[in-house]
């Protein structure tokens, strides 16, 4: 049994969804609750109303984040270790001095690309590392510099 943080009513476990990170391995609120969340989240405009939001107060949105990493630095830890080991799994052992140096060409370029125009660049890798259909390698031809938005609206897609 588990008590809903939305309707407060007592259920039992099979009424919660799976999450690993949840009390019990289940989510917060019942499946009712959650259903009448995302239909209302829906109804209202949902993604398109949060973007608008942030786009008007990037400011605000931006201190939030910072705050919210500030006391999260554990959990920003745990990302920046996994991220580390996907690129260290993903490079392969047979690359060469010249191939880890045109690597850090590129980590250069983008930093210094950064400082002249003032747009945010960051170094991409065409096939993603961690994409659902195929995984990419860290290496130097599968990299690209391109701007952050690019980047971050590319959502580890594979190019088509």
């Amino acid at each position: 049994m588990k008590i809903c943080t939305i309707c407060r009513l007592e259920k039992p476990l099979t009424d919660f969804n799976n999450k690993k990170q949840g009390n019990q391995g289940r989510a917060s609120r019942c499946r009712l609750c959650t259903k009448k969340w995302e239909d209302c989240y829906w109804k209202n405009g949902g993604k398109e109303k949060k973007k608008e939001y942030r786009g008007a107060n990037k400011k605000a949105e931006s201190k939030r984040c910072k705050e919210w990493r500030k006391h999260n630095q554990h959990i920003v830890n745990h990302h920046r270790a996994i991220r580390r080991a996907q690129k260290l799994k993903a490079t392969p052992k047979w690359l060469t001095k010249e191939h880890l140096e045109q690597i850090k060409v590129f980590y250069k370029s983008a930093k210094l690309l950064t400082k002249q125009t003032g747009i945010e660049y960051h170094v991409d890798h065409i096939y993603p590392l961690q994409g659902k259909t195929c995984s990419g390698l860290h290496v130097p031809w599968n990299l690209q510099v391109i701007t952050k938005t690019e980047n971050l609206s590319k959502h580890n897609k594979i190019p088509k």
